[in-house]
Order: structure tokens, then C-alpha cells, then sequence
């Protein structure tokens, strides 16, 4: 007879705490030992064994109650019972056992356990397995049972899972001649890879073949990826012979390339031998016809053709594409697998990279990388320009002027992955696409245009040609050079004039900073205009010699005459043009004078011979618009404009002198 008291089990088991209570008896009788044992542990729990534990007789029982399993599993709650019975037969030990869990969770093993004839079945449900294993959701089905025949033990059990997932595993598990054949299949893998739907089926079968295992299995996956795995395995695992063959989408990369995309089909002929590892992988995979796409950089590839030669624990690529903006690009050298180090080759042939708001280049060049691919991987090389045109934006404000930080409502989480990866969410830390992060790559590259470098846009058109540096690293992009003017003009208002001076330096930054200017004579001396700052946003200026006022120097350079000359339209309308080629123009002067009397338009404009012309435009109902036109020369013209619908419009005209028109127009928006 035995009693223990331990008033707090943390003593012992610091990770629990509460009272435990043993209370037990075991005698000897002619058949036995028979045991009767009652145990109260933390946190309610309660443990009873009672029955002949020994002897050719022996039946045992046994009973747990947890009311929470959580302070032993912190994962899961809620209440566990068991209760079983286990007895010796002729045949030996019989076995029945039952267990109710949390979340409605059952398991049930009964049968002989032991001996020729053992024979053993189970089932398992859980109504919802989520609470065990988060990510995923739905039920569990699994029965079994597992036999000794003369060639060994057999087995045979189901498995019906979540997201209609089924399993089945049959065969001789022991044995100089087991074999076992397993099948899985999922109806959709989007489930657990959200950018790749379509199924997913495995049929395999491993056999004993003397001291190795021999293995055949067939997988088939969504938009047709297949493999076949062929050849043998050691039975302890330290040798292997295998075949893989097959294809598959590369669109399955999206979930570790994105917001990159890359499509196309891959095959692979590879063969595993000797102790697993990467020294062991030998073949090629194939890629042809395939697309990349890299929107963060402004970057796509299409005819996309890649062999790669696995060997050694190394990896030879081959690849060629055309770029989508236009040109080649191939590239060419090895990767150690163990740890990414890679030794390769780029080739741009007329290679066309462009960033819309400011730049469109074709190039050549050779570049080398050399080093880690997980960052430090040094990139050097030569690049010359056949052709770049650089576009000087219009201005910095739209008609409706500067947009306001806009602050997003229930967003779906497809627009917030949309945004964060345009480095656009404010929510996450101010990011922006203009502040790179991850590993450096250190940068050693020369850039020659001797010529052909364009730069046009407000009013500008020049032509340069230099030389430039960029060093630092692809995180902290150091550039230093110049490309000095070849030849230019400046066009305003209908003016043209010949650039005397014009400079595009590199100091430092990757946007550049431009410089151009051009002299002309005034009246009463000369007068220069000057456009100068960041590319994104130059400022332009007006001097003269002798001094004036910005819109007098620029009445006098378009005009030959001063302000004071001008009728009130006439100046309205260079004081509007002036703040439009500045690129400040915003709403405007006469945006204003339109907002002010409610109108939807309003312009005004000087006509060949010097007359002025008013348009004043508004909305009378959503879809119909009016507008009246009037000058001194050519009288009042009004015009009808009707959406009949969101492609097809209705326009009427009537002239002061009786003209009209009438017609349908067809639009479409792309």
C-alpha cells in the first residue's frame, strides 16, 4: 500500500503547478498481481487503474479525465477522457481503448496486439482540425488496420481530410517481400497556395528488393505539372540511385517571386546518386518560350529559352530572351547550389529599359556578377547607349491641382498587397518604391553615349552626348558623370530659339540634373532662358540684361513689346502661359476666374491675326455639354455635345452666320 501527497507538483515540474494525490494497493493472489491505484493530479485531473496487471489471466483496466487539456498543450482547449482495457488471451494481449477529445475529436484501437495472429484496427474523427493545426480548416476521417500474415505485418488504412484531401496506403509494411502502394489526391491546391489552383494526385508504390528499397511514384499537379520519380533507396537512407522526370509550370513560384511573375513550362531530367544532398543532382532543366515580369523594376521578358546543367553540387545556366520593351538580354555562367555563389555573364543587345515618367534608353553592354546571390555579388561591367530619350515632365499639378493624401477605407487585402508592394501604404512606415531594401550588391558600371541622348519636354529638345559612373551599391546607387550639349533648341509659345548652353550631371543621385539655357535679343538688350533642376522637376527661369520682371522679359522675348502694351485678355494669357511652362500652373489664373462663376471651361486664347477668342463650357445635366466660342473675327459659334451612351456621343454646331453640323462620333477608352 502506497500514499503520496505533494502539496505543489511545481516543485518538481516547474512548467505546472497544483496539488497531486496518489493513492494505491497491489497484492499477490495464486493468479497474479492485482493493482488498484487512484491518482488526482493539477488542474482536476484524475487517473484509475484497477485489474490483474500479470499472469496468463491478465485484464487490466484503466480511466483519465482531464477537464482541460490546455495548461499540458497550450495550443488546444478543452476536456480529454480515455478509457480502455487490456487483456491476455491464448492468442495474446487484447486491446480496446477509446479516447474523446477537444473540439469533439474521437479515437478508438481495438483488436489482438500481439502474436501470429495479431490484428489491430483504429479509427480517428475530428470534426474540425483547425483548433490542432491553424492553417488549416475542416474535418478528419481515418481508419486502419494493420494485421501479421506469414510474409509479415500488412496494413491498409484511409484517410479522408480536409478540403475533400484523400489517402490510402495498402500493402506488406515487413518482410523480405513487402511492398506498399500509397495514392493521395486534393482536389485544389489553392487551399494552401492561393496563387495556384487546380489538383493534386500521387500513386506510388516502394518495394523490398533485397537489401534496398525500389520506388515508383507518379505526381500530377495543376496546369499540368507531372513527375516521375524512378530507381532505389537504401534502407537506412544513405545511398540513392533515382530518376525524376517531368514538367513543371513556373508559375508556381509566384507565392516566393512575387510581385515578380514568371510563366512558361520547365522539364527536368534529373538523377540522384549517391548520398542525398545537392553533390548528388546531376541533369538538365529546360525552359522554353517562357515570360518574366518585374513590375518594381519596369522590367519584362517574353521568348524567354533557359537550360540549366545540374552537376557536382553546381549549376550551368544558359539563357536567352528578348526584352518587352524591346532588344536581347542572355546570360551565361555558373552557380554554386551549397551557397548560391555565382560567376556569370549579361548581355544586352539593343536593349530597350524604360521608366515612362522620365526615360526611354537602348543600349549595349556586357556585365558580369560575381559572388553571393544572397547579397554582396559584385556587378560590373560596360554599357553603351545607342539612343536614350529623357521626357521633362510637363509639371508637377494636374488641372485639378496636387492630389491629396488619400486615406483608404475597408480595403481588401489584395489592394493593400497592391500597395505595399508599389511602396504605397502609408501604414506600413512611410515606404516608398524609391527607398530599395534587402541585400546590396556592390555596383562598378561604365556608361558611354558619345551622342544620341535626347532630352525633350517643355518646350525643350536637345541633343547630348558624355559618359557616366555608377558605383556604391544597388541599395545606395552612387552616380558621377555629365552629357554635355551637341546641339538644341527651346520652342515657347511658337517661339524657337538655339540652346547655347546644356548639361545633364550625374552628382551622386540616380536622377540627374539638368541645365540649359539659350540667349536671345531684346529691345532694349538680351534676354536668356533657363530650364535647371532635378528632371523630375526642372524649374524654368527668365534673365535679362538689363533687368525686368519675369513677365515682362518674356512679353519681350515672344512678343517684342511690354506688358503695358497688351490688352487685358492678351496678358491674362501670357501671365496663364507663363505659370503653365514653369510647370506651376496648377488650377491657374483663368481656373480661378472658371471656378469663381461656375463654369466647367473657360479659355482664352489670341487668334493668327491677333484677335482674342473666348470659350466659356458647362455641364447641363451629366450627359449633356455646351459650349460657346466668340471672338470680334469670327463671331459666336455654340455646340451641343450629348452622351448617348458610354461609347457613342451626339455633337451639334451653329455658327453666328447660320453654319451648322451635326454627327455621331464612336469612342472607346483603352
Amino acid at each position: 500500500t502506497a500514499s503520496v501527497r505533494l502539496a505543489d507538483v511545481g516543485l518538481v515540474l516547474p512548467q505546472y503547478q497544483g496539488p497531486l494525490a496518489l493513492d494505491a494497493h497491489a497484492q499477490q493472489t495464486s493468479q497474479g498481481w492485482v493493482v488498484e491505484a487512484r491518482a488526482d493530479a493539477p488542474y482536476d485531473s484524475k487517473l484509475s487503474i484497477d485489474g490483474l496487471v500479470t499472469g496468463p489471466d491478465a485484464d487490466m483496466r484503466f480511466a483519465l479525465s482531464m477537464p482541460d487539456v490546455n495548461p499540458f498543450v497550450e495550443s488546444v482547449e478543452g476536456p480529454l477522457s480515455a478509457r480502455g482495457r487490456v487483456r491476455q488471451s491464448p492468442d495474446g494481449y487484447v486491446v480496446d481503448v477509446s479516447a474523446d477529445g477537444p473540439h469533439d475529436a474521437r479515437l478508438t484501437v481495438n483488436g489482438l496486439a500481439t502474436g501470429p495472429d495479431a490484428d489491430m484496427q483504429f479509427a480517428l474523427s475530428v470534426p474540425q482540425v483547425q483548433p490542432f493545426v491553424p492553417s488549416v480548416r475542416g474535418a478528419l476521417d481515418a481508419n486502419g488496420r494493420i494485421w501479421q500474415s506469414p510474409q509479415g505485418y500488412r496494413m491498409d488504412v484511409t484517410a479522408d481530410g480536409p478540403y475533400a484531401a484523400k489517402v490510402a496506403v495498402e500493402g506488406l509494411a515487413t518482410g523480405p517481400d513487402a511492398r506498399v502502394t500509397l495514392a493521395a489526391s486534393m482536389p485544389d491546391i489553392s487551399v494552401f497556395v492561393p496563387e495556384i489552383s487546380g489538383p493534386l494526385t500521387i500513386d506510388g508504390e516502394v518495394a523490398k528488393a533485397g537489401e534496398r528499397w525500389l520506388v515508383e511514384t507518379d505526381v500530377g499537379g495543376p496546369a499540368g505539372t507531372t513527375a516521375r520519380v524512378a530507381g532505389t533507396v537504401a534502407a537506412d537512407g544513405s545511398d540513392t540511385d533515382l530518376s525524376i522526370v517531368g514538367q513543371a509550370p513556373l508559375g508556381l513560384s509566384a507565392p516566393f517571386l512575387a510581385p515578380r511573375n514568371l510563366q512558361g513550362p520547365a522539364n527536368f531530367d534529373l538523377a540522384v546518386k549517391g548520398a542525398p544532398g545537392l553533390e548528388a543532382v546531376s541533369g538538365q532543366i529546360t525552359v522554353v518560350g517562357a515570360s518574366f515580369t518585374a513590375p518594381n523594376l519596369r522590367l519584362g521578358l517574353t521568348d524567354l529559352n533557359t537550360t540549366v546543367s545540374l552537376s557536382g553540387g553546381s549549376a550551368r545556366i544558359d539563357s536567352d530572351a528578348y526584352i518587352a520593351a524591346g532588344g536581347r538580354v542572355s546570360v551565361s555562367g555558373a552557380v554554386n547550389l551549397t551557397n548560391l555563389a555565382a560567376n556569370l555573364a549579361i548581355q544586352l543587345r539593343n536593349a530597350v529599359l524604360t521608366d515612362p515618367r522620365i526615360y526611354a534608353a537602348t543600349m549595349n553592354g556586357d556585365v558580369t556578377i560575381d559572388g553571393p546571390l544572397t547579397g554582396g555579388a559584385r556587378i560590373a561591367g560596360t554599357i553603351n547607349l545607342a539612343e536614350v530619350n529623357v521626357t521633362v515632365p510637363a509639371s508637377g499639378m494636374t488641372s485639378i491641382g496636387a492630389i491629396p493624401e488619400i486615406r483608404h477605407v475597408g480595403a481588401r487585402n489584395s489592394v493593400n498587397a497592391t500597395r505595399q508592394r508599389a511602396g504605397l501604404d502609408s501604414s506600413s512606415g512611410e515606404t516608398r518604391a524609391d527607398k530599395p531594401s534587402g541585400p546590396a550588391y556592390p555596383l562598378a558600371i561604365s556608361i558611354n553615349a558619345p551622342g544620341r541622348i535626347f532630352v525633350r519636354g517643355r518646350g525643350l529638345n536637345a541633343e547630348l552626348g558624355g559618359a557616366l559612373r555608377i558605383t556604391g551599391d544597388t541599395n545606395n546607387i552612387i552616380s558621377a558623370g555629365s552629357f554635355e550639349l551637341i546641339r538644341g533648341r527651346l520652342d515657347i509659345i511658337g517661339k524657337r530659339f538655339d540652346l547655347d548652353e546644356g548639361s545633364v550631371q550625374f552628382q551622386g543621385s540616380v536622377t540627374p540634373f539638368i541645365r540649359f539655357v539659350t540667349t536671345t535679343q531684346i529691345p532694349d538688350g538680351t534676354a536668356s532662358i533657363i530650364v535647371e533642376g532635378l528632371a523630375t522637376e526642372p524649374e524654368i527661369t527668365f534673365t535679362s540684361n538689363p533687368e525686368a520682371p519675369q513677365d515682362e522679359i518674356l512679353s519681350l522675348i515672344i512678343f517684342g513689346r511690354y506688358v503695358s502694351q497688351f490688352s487685358a485678355f492678351q496678358a491674362l494669357e501670357l501671365v496663364n502661359g507663363l505659370a503653365e511652362i514653369s510647370g506651376r500652373k496648377g488650377v491657374g489664373v483663368l481656373g480661378n476666374i472658371r471656378q469663381g462663376i461656375g463654369l466647367d471651361e473657360l479659355d482664352v486664347t489670341t487668334t493668327e491675326s491677333g484677335d482674342t477668342e473666348v470659350t466659356v463650357g458647362k455641364y447641363i445635366t451629366e450627359d449633356i455639354y455646351t459650349d460657346v466660342t466668340t471672338s470680334g473675327e469670327s463671331g459666336t459659334d455654340i455646340s451641343l455635345n450629348i452622351d448617348l451612351t458610354d461609347s457613342l456621343k451626339g455633337r451639334a454646331t451653329v455658327g453666328s452666320e447660320g453654319e451648322s453640323s451635326i454627327g455621331l462620333f464612336f469612342e472607346r477608352d483603352y
